[in-house]
């Protein structure tokens, strides 16, 4: 799953800094429907991405992820976790 959103931070005077474009990615691994595990990365996005938030696509910004969260990692996962079940 993948969440691209205006994100603030505490600036450490009790209030909140200005919102920054960012896109997280979470890996969560499931048994029998309960989630077991959850791992998340956030990268910070170029400001200009502002005024297109709704419209940043998973390709936009993959290079930046680390290797178990980028696309191509994902898509061998699911395809190993489904070639897996079709034979069970």
């Amino acid at each position: 799953r993948r969440r691209v959103e205006m994100r603030t931070h505490a600036d450490g005077m009790g209030g909140y800094s200005y919102p920054e474009p960012a896109e997280t990615r979470i890996l969560t691994w499931h048994f029998c429907a309960l989630p077991v595990w959850s791992r998340t990365e956030s990268i910070g996005l170029p400001t200009s991405c502002e005024g297109q938030i709704d419209e940043i696509r998973a390709e936009d910004f993959d290079q930046h992820f680390t290797p178990e969260f980028k696309l191509a990692s994902q898509r061998s996962s699911l395809a190993r976790h489904s070639s897996h079940a079709a034979a069970a």
